[in-house]
């Protein structure tokens, strides 16, 4: 079950940063997503080699924002809608390495919700709507077996409370 829920979440990650790439006509940053996310998948959550701690993380999060806010800063219209898209990059990537709590797989859904947001933002085309049915379909499954994974966590601590094991 811990599997499929690492899969699903991590392809949830990598189809909304696809989109978002799609949606604005660049693959940079979005195409580094893909390949952060497999080797976060194997290094963080398979291996458990590597981590990002809470303060690396934030101090990669203050660099995210200083260039997003560059970014921000050239003058043009579409840069305010795109330093917030590649903010978000950013911090999807500081997410994928962190150690996963519950509220980290919800934060990393939350992003992926907001990358095809934002891409819905910056295109019309129908291919992206088609997209968005898959990301809809692989949203419900992946908040399935999130469900489904906490659930099963839920009543086998009960049970290690109710025989004294724990």
């Amino acid at each position: 079950m811990k599997t499929a829920l690492q899969v699903s979440l991590y392809g949830l990650v990598m189809l909304a940063s696809s989109m978002l790439g799609f949606a604005e006509g660049s693959a940079f940053p979005d195409v580094f997503t893909i390949p952060l996310a497999f080797l976060a998948l194997f290094v963080t959550e398979r291996w458990k080699l590597f981590h990002l701690r809470v303060r690396w993380a934030n101090v990669l999060g203050l660099v995210a924002f200083c260039l997003a806010g560059w970014e921000l800063s050239s003058g043009q219209i579409e840069a305010r809608l795109l330093s917030l898209a590649h903010l978000l990059v950013y911090l999807t990537w500081i997410v994928l390495f962190m150690a996963k709590t519950p509220r980290m797989s919800w934060n990393l859904c939350l992003l992926s919700v907001l990358h095809v947001a934002i891409g819905a933002v910056l295109t019309s085309s129908g291919l992206f709507g088609l997209s968005c049915v898959v990301f809809l379909i692989a949203s419900i499954w992946t908040l399935t077996v999130f469900t489904l994974s906490r659930t099963r966590q839920n009543y086998a601590d009960e049970d290690d409370v109710l025989l004294g094991t724990r």
